[in-house]
């Protein structure tokens, strides 16, 4: 159910379907997300798609936006860096990963 704003001429209409959006995109992160026995081939494919799809994102943002924990991140990345899918530039405390034009 989706809670509406109390007036019409205000930001709430735009604030509520936001909202709305960032909550389906929560569910169906949280779904692809999950273990399970396919969990680590997909887990590494889906890290590389959100790298794709954010450029130069780093540890953090990604464990929080998906919703893993950054170890689990860092373990996807170093197998994405070791295949060569994936790169680091930038400064450490300043760079982000970003795939590989090869892998588009």
């Amino acid at each position: 159910m989706r809670a509406l704003s109390t007036k019409k001429n205000d930001s709430g209409i735009f604030v509520d379907f936001m909202l709305g959006e960032i909550l389906h995109a929560l569910k169906r992160n949280q779904e692809t997300a999950s273990g399970g026995v396919s969990g680590g081939v997909n887990g590494g494919v889906k890290i590389l798609e959100f790298i794709q799809l954010h450029p130069g994102c780093r540890v953090n943002f990604i464990a929080e936006t998906i919703g893993i924990s950054n170890r689990t991140v860092e373990r996807y990345i170093r197998q994405l860096r070791e295949q060569g899918k994936i790169e680091f530039r930038g400064a450490p405390k300043t760079g982000g990963y970003y795939g590989r034009s090869s892998d588009f």
